[in-house]
C-alpha cells in the first residue's frame, strides 16, 4: 500500500514517537472500513475475503455490521466449516 509508512507514523503525537493519538486510530479504521465497503459494493451479492490484523479487527467488523447488505462470515464457515490446523 502506497504511503502506509507516512500513516501509520501518523498515529503518533509529532511532539513524543511515544504518544499514541486514538483520533488518528480511529481514523485509520475508518478509512480501512470505507475501502472495504467500496470493494464491497463493486460485488453486489458476492463474496469479499478481508485479511486484516487482530488489532483492527473489532472496530471494522462493528463499523461494517451496520451496513444493510453487509454480512459478516468467519472464515471458517466459507471452508464448510472445517476447522483450522491445530499448532503443534
Amino acid at each position: 500500500m502506497r504511503g502506509s509508512e507516512e500513516k501509520v507514523s501518523g498515529l503518533f503525537s509529532k511532539k513524543s514517537p511515544d504518544t499514541f493519538s486514538w483520533p488518528m486510530w480511529e481514523a485509520r479504521n475508518l478509512a480501512i472500513a470505507a475501502r472495504i465497503r467500496a470493494e464491497s459494493a463493486s460485488h453486489p451479492g458476492g463474496k469479499v475475503l478481508v485479511l486484516i490484523g487482530a488489532s483492527h479487527r473489532l472496530f471494522i467488523e462493528a463499523y461494517l455490521a451496520t451496513m444493510m447488505d453487509v454480512r459478516i462470515v468467519p472464515l471458517t464457515q466459507n471452508l464448510g466449516g472445517a476447522a483450522p490446523p491445530k499448532s503443534r
